[in-house]
């Protein structure tokens, strides 16, 4: 969690407003129903810490996908990979506004 944590609120301070975030099946891993469950419980812990960043669920696409992350799991009847990033809206150019860079610490 604290990477994660650390990575979206980074996103956030960045003005990153979408994300696709893509889980990976365990290599060599063949749990047929307990992998959906396990995704289900992956989804679910990832979607809390987006919230306690004050990250959007609804802004978020969590895609599972197989060891060659060519193909959806069978049990997964949501968007691919490919549908998820071509859905994602597209970012406005900032190349002409000031850097934003987020302090968390400072040292003295």
């Amino acid at each position: 969690d604290g990477l994660i944590w650390q990575y979206v609120l980074l996103a956030t301070a960045l003005g990153v407003r979408h994300l696709t975030m893509l889980l990976q099946a365990v290599p060599g891993g063949k749990l047929g129903a307990c992998e959906e469950q396990r995704y289900d419980e992956a989804r679910a812990s990832l979607l809390e810490v987006l919230k306690s960043v004050g990250f959007p669920p609804e802004a978020v696409a969590i895609v599972p996908c197989t060891e060659d992350m060519a193909v959806p799991p069978p049990w997964y009847v949501g968007l691919s990979l490919e549908e998820a990033l071509a859905q994602a809206p597209r970012p406005n150019c900032l190349a002409e506004q000031p850097l934003r860079m987020p302090l968390l610490e400072v040292f003295c």
